[in-house]
């Protein structure tokens, strides 16, 4: 469960007393690109999969947390932040959440690169 407790907020990154919750991820760490490059740890958490990763802390999702993060309009919104935040750090926009369009972002020549 604790893929559905963090996107509530209700567990840190890692589940680590002194770590950020997601929305402190969001408020501090978008467009800080050094610290999104130097840490690696979130993204499992940020983008759940079904399987163990390389960090051994983050738990796969299963398939009650991705029905109940569906089925929350709270959580959907963390997500969407989350995939906001990520694809500005490639320089990227997302110009339609219905159709999932994106686009290069006015910063893009200079954050491509992180594509590579």
């Amino acid at each position: 469960r604790w893929n559905l407790d963090f996107y509530e907020g209700t567990v840190r990154l890692n589940g680590e007393r002194n770590a950020p919750f997601v929305d402190d991820i969001h408020t501090s760490w978008h467009g800080r690109y050094d610290l999104l490059e130097q840490k690696h740890d979130y993204i499992q958490w940020i983008f759940p999969i079904r399987e163990f990763g390389m960090n051994d802390v983050a738990q796969p999702l299963t398939i009650y947390e991705a029905e109940a993060m569906r089925a929350s309009p709270e959580v959907m919104k963390r997500v969407v932040i989350s995939y906001r935040m990520m694809l500005d750090f490639y320089g990227l926009q997302l110009d339609d959440e219905e159709t999932g369009t994106v686009s290069r972002a006015p910063s893009y020549e200079r954050r491509f690169f992180e594509l590579n």
